[in-house]
């Protein structure tokens, strides 16, 4: 059962398109024509620029060169046409348009109007690949110019996405912000976020700790920089040990899988090639439909699947899979139940009325009389078994993700 992704689904492919239309055009004077090749203007005004723009998103690499074309402050009509023609890009990652999407969203961030942030929180939300994008963005953002709470909420929601330097942009901007991060969760994810980038990130990541929890280094602290993050990484694991330690996932001694194997396979021609009726097959067989709801398939008891496409990137999938006990979703903690005759269930917990369901890690569902039950903990492990990759092979693996980043309008 996959437990760790918690960013609900907010729109449908169709509801989607038209929202973001809505939002693109959101400020665009009814007086200003859209440009067009009826419509002279000087070659290099924003105008002419967006237009050529428009017209090359299929080809990343020059629109891109044009994106650098523009200056840093467009009208309210040509954030408008800016917004339009990066609404095309939706979620694709492919060559050349990974960087056309952080540039894209970076102009738009630079202009600081009110539909251009709306904006941006909404591909936050609603697709999934570019939410790193759309955070780093918001970032510059809200360092640049002010800090809105609402940008504080997204940018502490993103920090499990974020890697590398987008990582350590944002561990920068929360810093800025007056809020601060008292859940055990925003903490390790904070730490986690350190851990993925370089020095620099980690020094953020620990200043961001440092501010949030009141502590100039953690107490305690035994490495020979006081307040590292591995300073960090020990104070969380003795004040919440009841909690997965802040450590980034790794591969198992004997796992047929690797992540860094799998990674470019989920996002490679593969999963293009392979056909999403097969991957129906598949997502029997790797016991997902047991707690997973796909469509009208499968149990409801682990996160609904049905809108994968849009509301996960497949990196979170593949690690959710591949690591289930990494990062566990407060709704779909493990507990573990004791009766009063000394039998032991653990599981994902569903209470009804005067009975109680647990969903167990083999799938299996036992159902418990409430009063029978004498003791309740949380565990650190998710009800999700590891491993459940390893009796694929790298096709149906591919078919897997076909069917369930498939196009569902």
């Amino acid at each position: 059962m996959i437990s760790s992704i918690t960013i609900p689904a907010r729109c449908g492919a169709i509801v989607l398109a038209t929202l973001f239309v809505r939002l693109a055009v959101a400020d665009e004077p009814a007086s200003v024509p859209p440009a067009t090749a009826d419509s002279p203007a000087d070659a290099s005004s924003p105008q002419a620029v967006l237009q050529r723009l428009a017209a090359s998103i299929e080809q990343p690499r020059e629109a891109l060169e044009l994106v650098g074309q523009l200056p840093r402050e467009l009208t309210a009509a040509d954030r408008a046409r800016l917004r339009m023609a990066d609404a095309a890009i939706g979620n694709r990652r492919g060559e050349g348009f990974a960087e056309l999407s952080r540039e894209m969203l970076l102009a738009l961030a630079r202009q600081a109007d009110d539909q251009s942030l709306a904006y941006l929180h909404e591909v936050f939300e609603s697709l999934a690949e570019r939410r790193g994008d759309a955070a780093e963005a918001i970032a510059n953002y809200a360092m640049a110019e002010r800090r809105r709470a609402a940008d504080w909420r997204l940018l502490v929601r993103a920090l499990p996405l974020l890697e590398s330097g987008q990582a350590t942009t944002v561990l920068t901007a929360l810093r800025k912000f007056p809020e601060r991060g008292t859940k055990p969760q925003w903490q390790r994810e904070v730490i986690l976020a350190g851990l993925r980038t370089d020095e620099t990130g980690q020094a953020a990541a620990a200043e961001l700790l440092s501010y949030w929890t009141g502590l100039k280094s953690p107490p305690a602290a035994k490495s020979s920089s006081p307040g590292s993050i591995a300073d960090w990484q020990a104070w969380f694991r003795d004040r919440h040990a009841d909690l997965p330690p802040a450590e980034l996932p790794r591969d198992a001694e004997q796992a047929k899988y690797r992540w860094a194997e799998l990674l470019p396979l989920v996002y490679g021609d593969a999963v293009s090639a392979a056909e999403a009726s097969v991957g129906e097959a598949v997502f029997e067989k790797a016991q997902c439909v047991k707690c997973h709801r796909f469509g009208a398939r499968g149990e409801a008891m682990g996160p609904d699947l049905t809108s994968t496409r849009l509301r996960y990137a497949r990196r979170e999938m593949l690690q959710a899979i591949l690591f289930p006990s990494h990062s566990i979703a407060e709704q779909y903690e493990t507990m573990v139940l004791v009766t009063d005759s000394g039998k032991v269930f653990s599981g994902v917990v569903e209470a009804r009325g005067n009975t109680v369901t647990v969903l167990q890690a083999n799938g299996e569902k036992a159902t418990l009389d409430r009063k029978s039950i004498d003791d309740i903990q949380t565990s650190a492990r998710s009800a999700m078994p590891d491993g459940l990759l390893e009796p694929l092979t790298e096709d149906e693996i591919a078919a897997l993700f076909a069917y369930l980043y498939q196009r569902r309008e």
